[in-house]
C-alpha cells in the first residue's frame, strides 16, 4: 500500500491543480493507497502563493490560508475523503470564482457536502486543531520540505525508501509512481529519493 503525504497551500493555484492531477494517478494505479493532505502555512510557501491574481493582500490572504487549513483539519474527524471534497470546493470558491471566503460559505459548503455542521464547529472551536498545523510543519521540516506543492510516498513494501516530489504539477506522475512501484531501487534522480 501507497502512503502519500500531499503539502499544499490552500490559496495557491499550484496546489489545487496537483491535488487534482495527484488524485488522478492515485485512482489509475493497481494498488492501495493512503492519501494525506497536510496544510503547510510557512512565510516561504505562501510568499510563492500569493503572486497569484486573487484580489486581496498578502496579510488577509495569509489569515484566509490558516483559517481555511483549519476548516480543513476540523472536518477531516468526519473522514478524509469529505474534508478533501470540501477543500477541493472552497478553493473552486475562493481561487476559480474569486468569490470573498466568508463563515457562511464555509457553511453552505458543508451543507452542499451533507457534512455534520455540530460536529464541525465543536471541532473548529477545538485548540488541538491548530496543533496539527504544527506537527504537519514539523513532518515537513523532518523531511526538508520547503516548497508547496510537495508530495512524500513511501509504499508498504519498502520501508527503507521512499520518494519526494516537488513542483509536481507538470510531472509525469504515471512514470514516476510506476516506476516506483516496480523497482523500488529505482532510477529516478537521487534527489527524489528519500530514506527512512
Amino acid at each position: 500500500m501507497l502512503e502519500v503525504f500531499h503539502f499544499i497551500t490552500p490559496l495557491q493555484f499550484e496546489s489545487f491543480q496537483s491535488q487534482k492531477a495527484l488524485t488522478q494517478v492515485l485512482n489509475t494505479l493497481d494498488t492501495k493507497y493512503s492519501y494525506h493532505i497536510l496544510p503547510l502555512i510557512t512565510l516561504a510557501t505562501t510568499d510563492a502563493a500569493y503572486h497569484q491574481n486573487i484580489d486581496s493582500e498578502t496579510h488577509i490572504l495569509s489569515q484566509i490560508d490558516y483559517a481555511l487549513s483549519l476548516d480543513f483539519v476540523a472536518i477531516l474527524s468526519q473522514g478524509r475523503y469529505l474534508a478533501r471534497k470540501f477543500l477541493q470546493a472552497m478553493q473552486e470558491q475562493v481561487l476559480v470564482r474569486q468569490n470573498t471566503y466568508s463563515d457562511l460559505m464555509v457553511e453552505q459548503v458543508l451543507n452542499d457536502l451533507g457534512a455534520d455542521l455540530s460536529m464541525f464547529a465543536e471541532e473548529r472551536q477545538n485548540n488541538e486543531i491548530s496543533k496539527l498545523l504544527i506537527k504537519n510543519q514539523q513532518f515537513a521540516n523532518y523531511y526538508n520540505i520547503s516548497k508547496n506543492p510537495s508530495a512524500i510516498i513511501f509504499d508498504s513494501n519498502n520501508d527503507e525508501n521512499g520518494i519526494i516530489i516537488e513542483n509536481f504539477v507538470t510531472t509525469n506522475l504515471d512514470d514516476l509512481f510506476n516506476q516506483y512501484l516496480s523497482t523500488q531501487q529505482t532510477t529516478l534522480p537521487s534527489h527524489l529519493i528519500l530514506h527512512r
